[in-house]
């Protein structure tokens, strides 16, 4: 889901099963995220027996981050027989400086 965009049409479908306020949870994710405009931001949500809840949010996936960097809209039709883009080591790096937090290491080193 796109950052500040969370509204109970939206996410209706896949947590009034769990029986959460929704607008609280829309609330709630939409304030987490107001400073990331433009990413998509997965969250995990935890629901308690009191129908309470945690949210966290995880990085942006990375297909998302390498068409952002690359600058396409799209991945390639034939993926291993055409390029649909590229991106620098630079880049490459940002992603992964992005990605560490979810990742199971701390280092982006390749060794």
């Amino acid at each position: 889901m796109r950052r500040g965009k969370a509204n109970s049409a939206r996410v209706g479908k896949d947590l009034a099963p769990t029986g959460i306020n929704l607008m609280l949870f829309c609330n709630q994710y939409n304030e987490m995220t107001k400073g990331q405009s433009g990413l998509v931001v997965p969250v995990d949500i935890t629901v308690f027996e009191d129908r309470t809840f945690q949210v966290t949010l995880r990085t942006p996936p990375v297909a998302f981050l390498l068409k952002k960097y690359a600058g396409i809209g799209k991945g390639a039709a034939r993926p291993g027989h055409e390029t649909a883009g590229t991106i620098t080591r630079e880049q490459l790096r940002t992603i992964a400086e992005v990605k560490l937090p979810d990742m199971n290491t701390s280092n982006v080193e390749v060794r």
